[in-house]
């Protein structure tokens, strides 16, 4: 009775083991497993049989166990010295301990339900079943997210678009779970003798990998491939026709999956898939998990014995990432094992980390049984994702863990049985309808499947196009870029005819473009250390369309071809121009726009100027939300914030407290903009309740003032000052991060000098800093004033004539604080010369 209640509880404790959720203990969230609900019971069973554990090996895993806990403590007390380390609480670190005393009773279960090769056989079948209940979560969920339903079961709703999450709540360590799945189906189907029970868990694998591919999980994909590459090579002497034929069956069902999602959901999976590994590629070391790994591994070098303490890497990353950098706002752990335990509990507690691994791996190469062939290349898996999550608690690990042990202790030899399933003529069959079958999934799927234009460093991508006619054409695409400079440059027979310019670019252009040849060719090139990501590129003329991107799967010839006979599958990625919900009209009863111009004082220093008309009595505070729409960010300079749609904040509420009908309330607000190419949209928005009274934006009709536009010769004259008024001494006084900006001035080519009397002020031991910038806002100086009311000269070189060019002075560094605030006090006087 006692040794079926032990096999009893500890099946089910595996079948609930992935089954996972998240609970809130002492303010934070800890995810707990349903098995954890029967963990004590399975214990018990371990507490009886102690002494066997003392007096055989289970003593030296105890002991392992006992100095990771060792590692933990002193890692966190030994920082306590270090006042210029941020720690956490006793409390977090006896999490920590509870969660290291967890996993090391899985792994206690596991070592000590494997008595016998029966057992350790129901082990791994149990397992695989597993699986299913997990996967069939997932994949109801990810049909319910598709359909735009919730999944009956809360819990297990998508929590990230179009990735599988299962029972995880994460799709990296689902991915992980898969992983084990596949390799352990796969020997179970070489260990089960009967038939319909082997095809059954080749399907588990099969299921496993599609799974895994839903996941999304980058890292997952990446150790999956690299345990496939090892797996192959040391069982490649031995593949036969079944294995050929499994391999055809699950190329044909992910080619049949990603002919259904284009068909269903035009290619949803797939280009999230392709946008997850371009982003890889081209943002390198800009990933978020590169940049934690990175911090990990800096952390841990300043830290070498014993890190910071486990708990501490999130409150002190900023020291390696700063602390604008959204990885430290967000308090992100570092998703990397190796590199995560080497920051928190230095070289001591990574080495006896990786001690068990170690010592698992020596005996299962040891032990030469059949499984190895499988297990090995797992564990390689489980390795290579390490580096992508953070894998120290996870239970389901340490549980397979403590039975490949026990396994390899006990001296268990699985025999891998050799099973013909069909003859060589059904076989051949066989294989010769899923390769038919392939040939046209992809035949059809290469009209489909498309990859965007990425173009980094210094790789340049060069497109060339054929056009039926001379004429005016509109070229347009959605364009995401870093902070470096990257160009699209449009030529015709080596001539250069249109360059746009772009930095941290995110957004959509349109420009009409006049070709006087039938062949163009399209550049994608910029600095060293720049990424761009183009999409939904095309070349268009009244009903032509011709798409610039690649198709890969596609010949030119053949892509040209189907173009024309209107069989080619365009692009449909989701622009990065964000639409806004706009009504016709301002639903907003109490108010009303009466008025409103745009003013441009020079090539950059523009008001809005805006009357609100109260049309009832209002008793709220109101501010005005502003979208300014520009159809493409072409319009926009390279250092402008180019998007499509610029947020502007109005404050629309007078300071006495009656706001009557038939008031009026004038206010202007102030804004550095090169181009009016735009359209003005607005919604209110209640500062006392915090709600919209509409969500929807209506259109703000304006005018375009052009003041003080007349162009000057070098020489001296006065600031172009809108915001500020003049003291005493004829000196402005700017505050608020503001600007003033100088008249326009025609530059013939030659040297110059920026000439101005300033003064900046005091605050924490830190003056005034000022930035001059040209108006194409490239950055010419950059000065820290003192106190002393001094001339300043900056040099500016003129390589080609300048017509109509400017130039802007700002506060960059304004601060206030205890009623004081830092400025500068310029003399209302600039001389270029």
């Amino acid at each position: 009775m006692k040794v079926a209640m032990e096999i009893f509880t500890n099946t089910l404790l595996i079948l609930l083991l992935p089954i996972m959720f998240y609970i809130q203990v002492f303010d934070g969230p800890v995810n707990i497993s349903l098995g954890d609900f029967f963990f004590p019971l399975v214990g018990l069973f371990i507490v009886i049989k102690y002494k066997k554990i003392i007096k055989e090996k289970g003593w030296i895993y105890l002991l392992y166990f006992l100095c990771l806990i060792l590692s933990l403590i002193l890692s966190h007390v030994l920082i306590q010295k270090n006042e210029s380390v941020i720690s956490v609480s006793y409390m977090a670190l006896f999490i920590e301990i509870l969660k290291t005393v967890i996993v090391g009773g899985y792994f206690y279960i596991g070592y000590n339900f494997v008595k016998d090769t029966k057992r350790y056989k129901l082990v791994l079948y149990t397992l695989s079943i597993g699986g299913l209940p997990v996967g069939f979560i997932g994949l109801g969920a990810y049909v319910y997210y598709i359909l735009g339903k919730s999944f009956f079961i809360e819990s297990f709703n998508l929590q990230m678009p179009n990735r599988a999450i299962g029972t995880f709540q994460d799709p990296n360590l689902y991915a992980f779970y898969l992983i084990m799945i596949f390799y352990i189906s796969i020997l179970n189907s070489r260990i089960i003798r009967n038939k319909l029970a082997s095809y059954g868990m080749i399907l588990i694998s099969i299921f496993s990998v599609i799974l895994l591919i839903m996941t999304m999980s980058r890292s997952g994909w990446l150790a999956f491939i690299g345990s496939l590459m090892f797996f192959v090579i040391i069982n490649f002497k031995k593949f036969t026709k079944r294995h050929i034929t499994t391999s055809l069956i699950i190329v044909f069902l992910i080619f049949a999956g990603i002919q259904l999602d284009y068909s269903f959901q035009r290619g949803k999976i797939v280009n999230t898939m392709i946008d997850r590994i371009e982003n890889l590629l081209i943002q390198g070391d800009e990933v978020d998990r590169f940049q934690l790994s990175k911090a990990a591994l800096q952390m841990g070098n300043d830290h070498f014995l014993f890190g910071v303490g486990k708990g501490n890497f999130p409150l002190n990353s900023y020291k390696y990432l700063g602390r604008d950098n959204i990885n430290y706002q967000l308090q992100l752990i570092p998703h990397n094992t190796i590199f995560g335990i080497y920051a928190q509990q230095g070289i001591i507690g990574l080495i006896i980390f990786l001690i068990l691994p170690a010592y698992l791996i020596y005996k299962l190469i040891k032990t030469k049984g059949g499984q190895n062939k499988y297990i090995i290349p797992l564990l390689i898996g489980f390795f290579i994702q390490s580096f992508g999550i953070n894998i120290e608690n996870i239970r389901f690990l340490w549980f397979l863990f403590g039975i490949l042990l026990a396994s390899c202790d006990l001296d268990i030899k699985i025999e891998l049985i050799q099973k013909t399933f069909w003859d060589y003529k059904k076989l051949k069959v066989i294989n010769i309808i899923l390769i038919v079958f392939i040939i046209g999934f992809m035949t059809n799927i290469s009209r489909h499947f498309c990859v965007n234009i990425l173009s980094y460093g210094d790789k340049e991508v060069e497109k060339t196009i054929k056009l039926p006619e001379k004429g005016v054409y509109l070229l347009s695409f959605d364009i995401h870029t870093n902070d470096k400079e990257n160009r699209v440059e449009v030529y015709e027979n080596d001539k250069l005819i249109k360059s746009f310019i772009f930095k941290s670019a995110y957004g959509k252009v349109e420009e009409f473009i006049y070709f006087d040849e039938e062949e163009i060719m399209i550049k994608f090139t910029g600095d060293k250390e720049r990424w761009m990501k183009v999409l939904n590129i095309y070349i268009t003329k009244d009903n032509l369309i011709i798409p610039v991107y690649s198709y890969p799967l596609l010949p030119n010839s053949a892509k040209s071809y189907l173009n024309i006979k209107g069989l080619l599958m365009y692009s449909n990625r989701v622009s990065y121009k964000k639409e806004l919900d706009i009504t016709n009209t301002n639903l907003f009863d109490d108010f009303q726009i009466s008025d409103v111009s745009f003013i441009k004082h020079s090539n950059l220093t523009s008001v809005f100027d805006m009357e609100i008309f109260y049309k009832n009595e209002v008793h709220s505070n109101y501010n005005l939300d502003l979208r300014l729409q520009y159809d493409s960010i072409s319009k926009l300079l390279a250092n402008e914030l180019q998007v499509n749609n610029i947020y502007h904040k109005a404050i629309v509420y007078r300071t006495i407290s009656t706001r009557m009908p038939g008031d009026k309330y004038r206010f202007k607000n102030y804004k550095l903009l090169s181009s009016t190419d735009f359209k003005l949209y607005g919604r209110f928005y209640n500062l006392d309740d915090k709600t919209y009274p509409d969500e929807s934006y209506f259109e703000i009709p304006f005018k375009v003032k052009r003041e003080n536009q007349e162009i000057i010769q070098a020489g001296k004259s006065n600031w172009i000052n809108v915001r500020y008024n003049l003291n005493e001494n004829n000196q402005i006084n700017i505050n608020s991060n503001g600007w003033v900006e100088t008249k326009r001035y025609n530059l013939e080519p030659g040297e110059y000098n920026i000439s101005f009397k300033a003064q900046g002020s005091l605050l924490d031991g830190e003056y005034s800093t000022i930035r001059i910038r040209d108006s194409y806002l490239n950055e010419i100086a950059i000065i820290e004033l003192d106190g002393t009311n001094r001339d300043y000269s900056i040099p500016y070189k003129v390589s080609e004539k300048e017509e109509g060019i400017s130039f802007i002075l700002e506060l960059t560094n304004f601060e206030r604080k205890d009623d004081k605030d830092r400025r500068v006090l310029l003399e209302d006087w600039v001389r270029i010369e």
